[in-house]
């Protein structure tokens, strides 16, 4: 059989623009591809995304593609463009099949069963093992009734929930993902160049594990992959790399990102991968990870700076002890600093991630979470505010009639002026209100400019004084009304 996947452009903003690409490759269509193909079916993936495809163009593409099952994957956030090709799918090909999957419709699959016509079915959870017993099934004429992890409508209108497909317990029976299929050029890219300068890399994504131990309260990942941490082995994650340079080294890739949800929870096999990547001689390329605070370590760090590792990511998400015990997180303050100042010691370079509007979170725990961010003297901080997902527990708590928010209102309007603020994104709710969070978030941002500035030797400050009085009034300006509390 021939399956169309689709990797949706985020059209929110609207239908003509073009997406320009700073996100990594849609793994997770990429191994259910590469799954197709080991099934003997024949594959076609449409990366709205990577290939920066208008609205326009991606209809066109796929008005031109002959399938006999459309798949489209989706997160929150392109769930509205997902519905709209479902929609036009069913124009161009009435009688093929149009699946749904990813973490978009995790949680919600019944609803939108029932108030999206065009879609047939959706495929819950890890898709691979899933869509070739359907692509299977489809082409031999037998019945998906008893297929784990799909739901789907009868004839009649009636949906049919699936019992879930157990998680794949061995991650290195899968293929690598088919990134043969992908337009790769868009997803190698220049990595970290303002923190780490000459020793940038391009670069792009795999991932060497599913699920998380952790129960944080904003996440979503463990409730898709869950809660049990399925790691590939050491081997199978450095022929995947070695895989990766050999493919990829002359379009200038020289090192990679791991996207693991959390790179160190077994540090023992971490040692193993840095030990592989120098004996194979591969130390050569730079790389990043995410890593919980929690697995600080001097010696695991040093054998990953060793192995190329160069940037380390850490969600820290609050400055307050009291925010931090609410949302689950398991960390306290004190380790923050901990493993920043550890991380340092080896040389490695280090990413902090926050979020504001958490559970608990008022104006003087924001506060906090400002001046920690500052005090760490990290090498690079976001602060972004909290949105919330399907399936998530602050989500659950807030009680939201998902398929409104998402589709209804957001479907038929021109949405694309009513966040204001990159961070917010229309379709996703915020936890706090979203006019709140807009003014703490201009103050942040300002806020963050005034710290690069003072980081900036006298003789360059002196320097804007006199070649851009402009720069250097709007500096002193800010300098004046940003004042060490947030703005009422």
């Amino acid at each position: 059989m021939k399956i169309v996947l689709i990797n949706p452009s985020d059209i929110t903003f609207g239908k003509t623009s073009s997406t320009v690409s700073e996100k990594d490759p849609p793994l997770g269509l990429a191994y259910i591809a590469s799954a197709l193909q080991k099934a003997q079916h024949e594959v076609q993936i449409i990366d709205g995304v990577g290939s920066q495809l208008s609205w326009n163009d991606m209809c066109e593409t796929l008005s031109k593609s002959d399938p006999d099952i459309i798949g489209i994957t989706t997160h929150t956030r392109v769930l509205r463009s997902a519905f709209e090709l479902a929609i036009k799918s069913k124009e161009y090909y009435p009688r093929v099949l149009v699946v749904l999957g990813g973490h978009g419709t995790f949680t919600i699959e019944e609803q939108i069963l029932r108030r999206i016509e065009s879609v047939d079915i959706i495929v819950r959870g890890e898709g691979e093992e899933t869509m070739v017993e359907l692509a299977d099934a489809l082409e031999e004429g037998r019945s998906i009734g008893e297929i784990l992890g799909v739901c789907f409508k009868r004839s009649e209108g009636n949906v049919v929930i699936n019992p879930p497909r157990p998680f794949i317990q061995n991650l290195d029976l899968l293929p690598f993902p088919a990134r043969h299929l992908l337009p790769m050029t868009s997803y190698i890219r220049e990595r970290f160049s303002g923190i780490l300068g000459r020793e940038s890399f391009k670069g792009t994504a795999l991932i060497s594990s599913r699920g998380c131990p952790f129960s944080c309260v904003f996440c979503a990942a463990t409730k898709f992959y869950g809660h049990r941490w399925r790691p590939r082995s050491a081997e199978n994650v450095i022929d995947e790399i070695e895989h990766l340079y050999l493919s990829y080294k002359k379009l200038g890739l020289n090192g990679f990102v791991v996207a693991d949800d959390n790179f160190l929870v077994d540090p023992k096999r971490v040692m193993k991968i840095c030990d592989f990547l120098i004996d194979r001689g591969l130390s050569h390329l730079k790389w990043m990870c995410d890593a919980r605070v929690d697995s600080a370590e001097e010696k695991l760090y040093s054998k990953m700076y060793e192995a190329g590792c160069r940037v380390l990511a850490f969600g820290i998400e609050s400055g307050n002890d009291k925010v931090l015990r609410l949302i689950k997180k398991g960390i306290t303050t004190d380790m923050v600093r901990r493993a920043v100042k550890i991380a340092k010691s080896v040389g490695l370079k280090i990413w902090g991630y926050f979020l504001f509007g958490l559970p608990g979170d008022t104006d003087e725990t924001i506060m906090d979470t400002i001046r920690f961010s500052e005090e760490l003297d990290l090498d690079n901080v976001e602060i972004h505010p909290v949105q919330m997902y399907p399936g998530t527990e602050m989500g659950r708590e807030q009680n939201i009639d998902w398929l409104n928010f998402l589709i209804e209102e957001e479907l038929h309007e021109d949405v694309g002026q009513q966040t204001g603020f990159a961070g917010f994104h229309p379709c996703v709710p915020t936890y706090s209100d979203r006019d709140r969070m807009k003014t703490i978030m201009t103050y942040i941002t300002r806020r963050q400019n005034l710290q690069r500035m003072r980081k900036k030797s006298i003789t360059n400050l002196v320097y804007y004084g006199l070649t851009r009085p402009k720069k250097a009034l709007e500096y002193l300006f800010n300098r004046m009304r940003t004042r060490d509390r947030l703005p009422q």
